[in-house]
C-alpha cells in the first residue's frame, strides 16, 4: 500500500477556517477605516503614476534600438504620457470608489452596530454574497423598517 493512503487512513485533517469580512463597531471606526483605506488606494495610485510612465519609457526605448519603429503613441513620450494619463485616472477612480461606495458602506455597518454599544444585540439580516442574497437581505431589511414606521404592535412578517 502506497504511504500517503496509509496515512490518509489513520490521520484526519481539519481545516481552520477564518472570518475575513470587515466588521464595524460603530460609525466612527467605520468610517475612519473607509477614509484610510481610500487614503492608501490613492497613494498607491499616485505613486503609480510617476512610477508606470518612466518603466513605459524605458520599455519603449528598449523596442526602438531593437528596430521597432512606430508612431507618436508608440514613442517612448507617447507611451510616457499614456501611462501618466492612466496613473492620474486610477487615483480619481480611488477617490470616486471611496467617497461614494467605500465611505457610506462602511458607516451604514458602523450605524447597524450602535445597538452593541449599549449593550443591546444588533440585527443581523445575513451575508450577501450575489445578487439573488441581497435581494432576500433588503426584503428583510426594508419588511423589518416598514413595520417599524407603520406601527407599534409586533410586525408578522419578523
Amino acid at each position: 500500500m502506497h504511504p500517503i493512503l496509509i496515512l490518509a487512513t489513520y490521520c484526519s485533517i481539519e481545516i481552520q477556517s477564518y472570518n475575513t469580512d470587515v466588521e464595524r463597531w460603530d460609525p466612527f471606526t467605520g468610517g475612519a477605516s473607509s477614509v484610510l483605506g481610500t487614503l492608501t488606494d490613492m497613494t498607491v495610485s499616485l505613486g503609480r503614476t510617476f512610477i508606470d510612465p518612466y518603466t513605459e519609457y524605458k520599455r519603449q526605448r528598449r523596442e526602438l534600438k531593437e528596430g521597432d519603429t512606430g508612431g507618436s503613441v508608440n514613442s517612448p513620450a507617447g507611451s510616457a504620457a499614456l501611462a501618466a494619463g492612466k496613473g492620474l485616472g486610477r487615483v480619481y477612480g480611488s477617490i470616486t470608489k471611496g467617497t461614494l461606495v467605500d465611505l457610506p458602506l462602511a458607516l451604514a455597518e458602523g450605524l447597524r452596530n450602535v445597538p452593541r454599544l449599549y449593550g443591546a444585540e444588533a440585527d443581523d439580516y445575513g451575508k450577501v454574497t450575489d445578487w439573488k442574497s441581497g435581494t432576500v437581505v433588503g426584503g428583510k431589511v426594508s419588511s423589518r423598517f416598514s413595520c417599524a414606521m407603520h406601527s407599534t404592535e409586533i410586525c408578522p412578517l419578523t
